[in-house]
C-alpha cells in the first residue's frame, strides 16, 4: 500500500511524542482508501487493540483519526452530512479575499 507509506513519518512522530488535545488527526490531500466499499467514508478512526482480546485497547491518546480531505469535499458536495463542519472550515482558506 504505497499511499500508506506516505503516512509513516507522521505516524512515527505521533507515536513518539505525547499528544496534546486535538493532535491525533491527520488531514490527507489524497484518497488513502480507494476500494469501492470505502468511497463513502472520509473519516477513519483507528485504535490499538489486543489481537486476542479486542475489547482491551490502549487509551484514546493512541487513537489515530485520518480525514481524506478530497473525499470529504466530494461527499460534502454530494450532500453527505458527516464532515460538513470540517469541509466548511477548510474551504474558508480557499476563498479569494473580497
Amino acid at each position: 500500500m504505497e499511499r500508506a507509506q506516505r503516512l509513516l513519518p507522521g505516524l512515527a512522530s505521533t507515536l513518539a511524542k505525547p499528544l496534546g488535545h486535538g493532535q491525533n488527526y491527520h488531514l490527507l490531500d489524497f484518497d488513502l482508501f480507494t476500494e469501492p466499499s470505502q468511497m463513502q467514508q472520509a473519516h477513519w478512526c483507528f485504535e490499538l487493540r489486543d489481537r486476542w482480546r479486542p475489547a482491551t485497547r490502549l487509551g484514546a491518546e493512541l487513537e489515530l483519526n485520518i480525514i481524506e480531505l478530497a473525499k470529504a469535499d466530494r461527499l460534502h458536495k454530494a450532500g453527505a452530512q458527516g464532515l460538513n463542519a470540517w469541509v466548511t472550515f477548510l474551504n474558508i482558506g480557499k476563498r479569494s479575499p473580497p
